[in-house]
This record gives structure tokens, sequence and C-alpha cells, in this order.
């Protein structure tokens, strides 16, 4: 029968019954959920804690041709990349996807961890804790795998944008954040560039945090004046 009925019923019998304390169960998946959340929480403190700090020591005197990547007005320069969408030759998409891969299979693993053994989640293996650092290093460095090519000296109008499965394979810059103003906020005004020059160095926060927790997905930050930054870059 093209059902396999039989075949379905036979696999069902091998299938071994544990019983399970509800109370129990329930007290685990919500430690499970409460740490998850927790890592969450940590990232988000420390672009809060950073931002005060930067916000505190920035200069009152900012350059008015200040400029920085506006999420509005970017191009992608990555190599082969037409109308904004990038393709890789097939020596750079090897080993791009190669890396990713990898990054994506820990994602996966942890998080199939995390719901079988939801006390342990805090604490990997130092030899998966090493190959987790190698996955999601963060560089500049033009050839290494997930690299975004360094800062364009030239125009801070173009960026090369590689597609990233953590993001949903949308195009993204993983080195650097990029600032979306809306268009009822003058973006040339003084307390806004103020605040786009100096939020500037949250990309090395952003990319600790994605180092630490390859879990986490975008990360932002909004400003009282009216612009977000958001990493990756885009």
């Amino acid at each position: 029968m093209v059902t396999r009925r039989n075949q379905a019923i036979e696999s069902y019998k091998r299938i071994p019954l544990v019983q399970e304390n509800p109370e129990t169960l329930l007290k685990d998946i919500a430690a499970a959920i409460e740490s998850f959340l927790n890592r969450k929480v940590e990232a988000v403190k420390r672009i809060v804690e950073n931002s005060e700090q930067l916000a505190m020591s920035q200069s009152d005197h900012v350059d008015p041709s200040f400029d920085f990547y506006n999420a509005k007005n970017l191009s992608n320069s990555a190599k082969n990349a037409t109308n904004g969408n990038s393709s890789l030759d097939e020596e750079k998409d090897k080993e791009l996807n190669n890396d990713v891969t990898n990054n994506k299979r820990f994602v996966e693993d942890s998080m199939d961890y995390q719901q079988d053994h939801p006390g342990s989640e805090e604490k990997l293996p130092e030899d998966d804790e090493e190959d987790i650092k190698e996955n999601i290093v963060v560089t500049d460095d033009d050839s290494g795998p997930m690299a975004s090519q360094k800062t364009p000296t030239e125009s801070k109008r173009h960026l090369p944008l590689y597609p990233d499965p953590h993001f949903y394979n949308i195009p993204v810059n993983i080195n650097h954040s990029a600032v979306h103003v809306p268009s009822n906020v003058y973006e040339r005004s003084k307390e806004v560039i103020k605040g786009i020059k100096w939020s500037e160095s949250l990309d090395n926060i952003f990319k600790s945090n994605y180092e630490s927790d390859p879990t986490l997905s975008w990360q932002y930050f909004g400003s009282s004046t009216g612009f977000m930054r958001q990493y990756p870059g885009l």
C-alpha cells in the first residue's frame, strides 16, 4: 500500500516510553527559557552601559561633514553584486557556505541541547567553545570567512554585503552597523550628527555580543534624537 500503514505501526512499537513528572518538566522548561532570556538581557545591558559612557564622553564639536553608513543610501560593493543583491564567485561562496554552515549547525545543536538539558546550557565543553569562537570570528580581513572587507575609505555610500543564513539570508555586513534616519528627522542637524558619531563605537559591542552568543539576531540602538543604529549593517 502507498500509505505503508504496517511499517508505520511497526515503527511506533520500537519507540521507548518514558514517564515524565509534569511538575519537574515544567520547571525545566521555565529554567531553560529564563536562561535563554537572561543572555539576551545581558547583551542589552552591555549596549546600555557602553552607550551611557560614550554619550557622557562625547565631544561637543562635530564636523558637519561627518559621514556615516546611511541604511537608506547604501550600495552593495561586494564582488559581482548587481542591483543591490550580492552574488559571490565560486571560491568565496564555498568559503562562506562552509563557515556559516558550521555556525548554523552549532546554533541548531545548541537549541536542541537547551531543550534536553535545561539546566546545563550555560556551560559547554571547552572544545565546543573553541569551535564556536572560530566559527563566529568577526574580522575585517578581506580573505577571511564571513569577512565583509575593510571600511571603504572613498565613501560611506558603499558597503560589501553578503547573504547570511543567520539573518534569513539577507545580505548584511557583520563588521559594521548602519544608521536609519526617519524622513521627518533632519540627519544633518548638530544633535543628530553628534549622536551618530559617538554611537559608531557601539559596533565593537555589537560584534562582541554576537561572538559571545551566536544565537543573537539583530541588535539595535535607538537615540532620543530620532535615529536608529542597526547591527549588522544592511
